[in-house]
């Protein structure tokens, strides 16, 4: 990753002159999909997101409401999971 220079993947890549390109925010996942009625909200949150400016703050409040399900009602596999899983 430090080592820029090294990385020559896809430096002579090009799209075919024939492909149009489209642009994700506004397009549906596949053409085979109906139009989308409204725009994906999740997207939207992302998007709106990246364009605020950060602060010094590294502090966060994650909501992980499955978790939280996991925790209370399966907690003999919650615990499995976390004990075999190497990550």
């Amino acid at each position: 990753m430090l080592a820029e220079d090294l990385d020559s993947f896809a430096d002579e890549l090009a799209l075919p002159g024939n492909v149009d390109l489209l642009d994700p925010t506004t397009q549906p996942p596949h053409p085979g999909e109906p139009d989308w009625a409204e725009r994906d909200s999740f997207q939207a949150a992302l998007v709106a997101t990246l364009g605020t400016t950060g602060t010094s703050d590294a502090s966060f409040l994650p909501s992980i409401p499955a978790l939280g399900v996991l925790c209370r009602d399966y907690p003999e596999l919650l615990k499995w999971y976390l004990s075999a899983s190497p990550a």
